[in-house]
């Protein structure tokens, strides 16, 4: 029988041909004297170990087939298998071995009434094939119910946590289809996992989540006699971290650590983004994101000396030496060890706010070391001041000389009086004395007014009151 491009007369061909071709070359080289022999590649080995040959078998019950390949070059689990029937065809195309060349094969769906020579085919990398048989005698029952696997058909895979729908079609001589009872029935742990109710065209189907593997489903259909039936067939359910969902070339099996992002896998490098992009288990190794030394701060962190532990921003600054151990810029950093307490003269009077700051030396307007400034922002205000001001040193106070209170430069009372036909002025202000800044009338003389010259009339002029 011939399987596709696997035709025993082909292989056969094949083989002799290959063998004239390596006897004539050994004979050339025995004339020329050449000492190297041709190595002769032979077909893998096969044989069926259960069950025995010529053994009965009741239609539709599941026969466990168990074989065992070898070969002098191919691994075992490469090996192409295929199992067949004289009398049903093909009954499974690419199945695999195990690594001791273990083969299991389960079927119901041999044809009854006959004595069916089931063969299993191994076939190598150089197209050699190796074939073992056994018989079977498949006995035929009466007014069994007929169940056939319509899918998964041949081929067919599923992926891991996704549902697939199981189809099988039913039948009977005597009951209706939805009279039957079906279940549909894995190897694997979850052995029994749907047991549709046929409908009336004998459809019996289920969506069913399976565990990731090979699984050898078994169909199976009771009557209301009690007589059953079966059919199987492999489903493969490829595992999530099998398929690769980004389409990067690359599974989480292979290493993928993010297999919704076709830039993340093992063969990109790394980039300073934040991610494991070559999923090293480390993110931005190389790139300035990365902290070499581990010292807790990285290039973009602000290390200015990625190699050395003992420099990064949180380290404390030594006056008077010339390393930048905080790497601000600066040899001399606010806080260093032995640092001296600067106050800030922002109006560079020589006094300071009661703002300061640890440094090295003075520094920009951190350049004296008191801090006796009333107001420091307004040169005129300090404590060594002794003029006086009409307008406000800048915050509303005029207290120039920061003694803590405003001193008024003037505070008499002006008048004029009358007395023996003569005016005498007191000069101060007329209507009592202005705060700080104020304008009013100021005396300054007295004159005889009136119609009879018997008045005295006050003389003022516009001041403003300064205070210190």
């Amino acid at each position: 029988m011939c399987f596709g491009v696997w035709c025993p007369f082909v292989l056969l061909g094949v083989v002799v041909h290959r063998s004239l071709a390596i006897a004539f070359l050994f004979c050339a080289a025995c004339r020329s004297g050449d000492a190297s022999i041709a190595v002769v590649k032979t077909p893998p080995d096969v044989t069926i170990v259960s069950p025995p040959g010529g053994g009965d078998f009741e239609e539709g019950v599941v026969i466990d087939f168990e074989a065992r390949v070898n070969d002098d070059v191919d691994a075992l689990e490469s090996l192409v298998l295929i199992w067949s029937s004289d009398i049903d065809g093909e009954l499974l195309s690419g199945g695999q071995a195990s690594a001791d060349g273990t083969v299991v094969f389960a079927t119901a769906n041999l044809s009854g009434g006959y004595t069916h020579t089931v063969r299993l085919d191994a076939i190598d990398s150089d197209a050699l094939a190796g074939n073992a048989t056994v018989a079977v005698n498949i006995v035929s029952l009466p007014d069994l119910p007929d169940i056939s696997v319509v899918q998964p058909g041949s081929g067919q895979s599923g992926q891991e946590g996704q549902a697939f729908e199981f189809v099988a079609q039913v039948s009977d001589a005597h009951d209706l289809p939805e009279a039957l009872l079906v279940e549909f029935e894995t190897d694997q742990v979850e052995g029994v996992f749907c047991d549709p109710t046929p409908d009336e065209t004998g459809k019996a189907s289920c969506e069913a989540t399976l565990s990731p593997g090979v699984h050898a489903l078994t169909y199976t259909v009771e009557d209301s006699e009690g007589f059953t039936g079966a059919g199987t067939t492999y489903f493969t359910v490829v595992a999530a971290t099998e398929i690769d969902d980004d389409g990067d070339g690359w599974t989480e099996t292979q290493g993928d650590c993010d297999d919704t992002n076709p830039n993340i896998n093992p063969g990109v490098p790394e980039f300073e983004n934040g991610l494991d992009d070559n999923c090293d288990g480390e993110v931005d190794e190389s790139t300035d994101s990365y902290d070499d030394d581990g010292d807790g701060y990285s290039e973009n962190e602000g290390d200015c000396d990625d190699t050395d532990v003992e420099i990064n921003p949180g380290q404390d600054e030594i006056c008077d030496n010339d390393v930048d151990e905080n790497c601000d810029d600066s040899l001399e950093a606010v806080d260093a060890i032995g640092c001296q307490t600067y106050y800030l003269d922002y109006d560079g009077d020589g006094f300071g706010s009661s703002e300061s700051e640890c440094l090295c030396g003075p520094d920009g307007y951190y350049t004296v070391v008191n801090s006796n400034d009333c107001y420091d922002e307004n040169a005129d205000a300090s404590p060594t001041q002794g003029g006086y001001f009409t307008v406000s040193r800048g915050d509303g106070s005029y207290d120039y000389d920061c003694d803590g209170s405003e001193t008024k430069y003037d505070t008499s009372s002006g008048d004029c009086s009358w007395f023996a036909w003569s005016c005498t002025a007191t000069t101060g202000w007329s209507s009592g004395v202005p705060s700080c800044g104020d304008s009013s009338n100021y005396v300054t003389d007295c004159s005889v007014c009136g119609v009879i010259g018997t008045s005295c009339c006050a003389q003022t002029s516009a001041s403003t009151q300064a205070c210190k």
